[in-house]
């Protein structure tokens, strides 16, 4: 019971970690509406929208100075991924891309093309990474919380920005030996995966502050071995 509520204090305290502003990004420019956002492109800076229907409209690429886009969908099963990238690549200053619900089973070609520090895709039944997302080398903050995703590419480790990492309530059952090329890391949450051994390579995270490994049957060697690379209090199990 003692660790049923530790863990969820744990997890309380993470979500408070998130701000709704994600790092680099400001309130100022914020808008709700699509419609009144038009009017004022030039001043859009955040774009948080609920979207439902086919295709984003083509009015998208009229933000030009547009930081931070962040969409809920209502239904994406027959949303058309290609036309979006399209919109999305004539973004010049787009760094921010958060992506919750909907359906997407794999990252549609051209997300390696987007210079984002931040992506955020979850509830959205993301399956795959492919190798899109090896080619995103500034991303600093990846969050794909609550997916099906089975497996990382072994070319992960090319992230080498990356300071975020939250893969919780995925399908994991390990990790390729290249994680450990992510030496900036400091914040890598696993919780409610199936991870049961780490590579050898996840020693080398050195700067990591917080690692979530709870609520994976992770065994008691693993347990004592990755506890002696780690100073006390980085890792949770």
């Amino acid at each position: 019971m003692f660790r049923f509520i530790r863990f969820s204090l744990l997890l309380f305290c993470f979500a408070c970690a998130i701000p709704s502003a994600l790092p680099g990004q400001s309130t100022k420019g914020y808008y709700e509406d699509f419609q009144k956002a038009l009017l004022v492109p030039d001043s859009v800076l955040t774009l948080d929208v609920a979207f439902a229907g086919k295709r984003m409209p083509a009015a998208l690429t009229k933000f030009r100075n547009l930081q931070d886009l962040r969409i809920e969908f209502a239904d994406s099963s027959v949303f058309d991924w290609a036309h979006f990238m399209k919109l999305i690549t004539q973004l010049p200053k787009l760094e921010h891309l958060s992506i919750r619900r909907g359906t997407m089973k794999t990252l549609p070609k051209g997300f390696s093309k987007l210079h984002l520090k931040t992506l955020l895709i979850t509830g959205a039944g993301l399956e795959k990474l492919g190798t899109e997302i090896c080619g995103m080398s500034e991303l600093e903050n990846l969050w794909l919380s609550n997916n099906n995703i089975a497996a990382l590419p072994d070319s992960i480790g090319k992230l080498v920005n990356l300071e975020q990492l939250d893969l919780s309530q995925n399908k994991l059952a390990s990790l390729p030996e290249s994680i450990g090329m992510l030496t900036n890391l400091k914040l890598a949450v696993f919780h409610l995966n199936k991870i049961v051994l780490l590579p050898q390579s996840f020693c080398k995270l050195n700067k990591a502050e917080r690692i979530v490994l709870a609520r994976n049957p992770v065994t008691d060697a693993e347990k004592t071995r990755l506890t002696s690379c780690f100073p006390k209090g980085v890792l949770y199990f």
